[in-house]
């Protein structure tokens, strides 16, 4: 495809995740209503370890942090993204 400078950006994904870091933890502070993460089962409090194959080494990095965050933003809408996240004691993967 040529690149087109009046063209629209191609759209980014988003799972409809509020995410703060708190604590030194990359932490869903909200989950949106109907949105795909709280639809996958994702839920206010769970700390996101892992997007795919990309994991946060050192939760005090921010760059650890953006590097997950932009994981899950580079996909299309639509195609799927593997969450590992820890809810309380027990670690979980969620698609």
């Amino acid at each position: 495809a040529l690149f087109q400078p009046d063209a629209p950006p191609a759209p980014k994904g988003a799972i409809g995740l509020k995410l703060e870091v708190r604590d030194g933890k990359l932490l869903i502070a909200e989950a949106i209503k109907g949105a795909p993460g709280m639809k996958a089962g994702l839920k206010t409090g769970d700390v996101i370890l892992k997007a795919n194959d990309v994991k946060v080494k050192d939760f005090a990095d921010v760059n650890d942090q953006m590097a997950v965050i932009n994981e899950v933003t580079r996909h299309a809408p639509g195609q799927m993204v593997t969450l590992r996240i820890r809810r309380g004691d027990r670690e979980q993967s969620v698609e």
